[in-house]
């Protein structure tokens, strides 16, 4: 009984003189804050939200060679998924193309097989700018869409020796015309959906090199000068 009496005495001195702590302590949080966080100055916060977003960057040890593990770019028209297959594989699909059309096509660049197949090959996916960064065997690829919706895969570090294809591939049963102009390679082709319109043009734009066309499928062959880089812009600018 003593015990408990004596018990009963501490915590209500304790209570007692945490009253006056904690009100003393509610005075000065505004100015502790102020003293204390970066976030919050001059009455509003200030974050670095570059590089708070950053730190959730999605970090890839091995190339994703399965499509189960692709990068999502996109700008919120034209989304690209982006895996190792064959080097380099895209899938673009539109925001208007869904739930009825299919995707607007898939590019390849066998060429990226050095550089992902290489043991020091490594890359992130930048989540505040949206670019997915490789490399690897002393080449690097850096890879965005942009909002004139084009997916850039700007290319360094590349053999000046060897020649470099890019291949774009539509879905069976399309049959799309392939052509040529310039620097520009494309696949077009409208058709009759459930009775509604439609139309694709799939284009490739090469910064180095006139494109060859094969076949139903826009190549490109690049060598690329003394620098080795190289500027690859597919892109899909329309469905309806």
């Amino acid at each position: 009984m003593k015990n408990a009496r004596s018990l009963f005495r501490i915590l209500s001195r304790r209570t007692a003189f945490s009253i006056p702590m904690v009100a003393t302590l509610l005075c000065l949080a505004p100015h502790l804050a102020d003293a204390q966080t970066t976030a919050w100055s001059a009455g509003s916060f200030n974050v670095d939200v570059p590089n708070v977003v950053r730190r959730s960057n999605i970090v890839l040890a091995q190339a994703n060679v399965s499509p189960y593990t692709s990068m999502p770019l996109g700008n919120g028209t034209l989304g690209a998924a982006v895996w190792a297959a064959n080097g380099f594989t895209a899938q673009l699909n539109r925001g208007d193309t869904f739930p009825d059309r299919k995707s607007p096509g898939q590019v390849t660049i066998p060429g990226l097989s050095a550089m992902t197949n290489a043991s020091n090959f490594s890359a992130y996916l930048d989540l505040y700018d949206g670019t997915l960064y490789e490399s690897g065997g002393g080449m690097t690829a850096t890879i965005y869409v942009t909002q004139n919706n084009e997916l850039v895969v700007d290319v360094t570090g590349a053999n000046p020796s060897v020649s470099q294809t890019v291949q774009g591939n539509l879905w069976s049963p399309r049959s799309p015309t392939a052509a040529a102009s310039g620097s520009i390679a494309t696949l077009a082709e409208t058709w009759q959906d459930s009775g509604t319109a439609g139309a694709v043009l799939l284009s490739a734009r090469f910064s180095r090199s006139r494109p060859a066309v094969r076949a139903s499928q826009p190549r490109s062959s690049i060598r690329p000068p003394s620098s080795s880089n190289s500027h690859l812009i597919p892109s899909a600018p329309s469905e309806w």
